[in-house]
């Protein structure tokens, strides 16, 4: 049993597939995995057996799941894109501010 916590959904279903295990949602009645994630990028969050577990050949191994790719920052490190206000596209606040009323002056000219 490989572990694909943690995993893009697409990289967890090759992994799962290579170790001869099927992912599956959390509600076997409900739609498939695969029409639940579909578009965009999911997670896996939880998976229901440890790693490491024996499991039948193409058995299904539940998985929880979330939007988003996975999170591979570093405590302290700004997301990706974001330099900490260093160059163009910072969307923080310029300082100093103008002053009360003086847009309204620059409207009236």
């Amino acid at each position: 049993m490989p572990d694909v916590v943690g995993l893009e959904l697409g990289t967890a279903f090759r992994v799962a597939w290579e170790a001869g295990i099927v992912l599956a949602p959390p509600d076997p009645d409900g739609p498939s995995l695969r029409a639940l994630t579909w578009p965009g990028q999911w997670t896996v969050t939880a998976q229901s057996l440890a790693p490491g577990s024996a499991m039948r050949y193409r058995g299904s191994l539940v998985v929880e799941f979330r939007p988003g790719a996975p999170s591979t920052a570093t405590p302290g490190t700004p997301p990706p894109g974001d330099s900490g206000g260093e160059e163009s596209g910072d969307r923080e606040p310029r300082q100093p501010r103008p002053s009360p009323g003086a847009l309204g002056a620059e409207r009236q000219e």
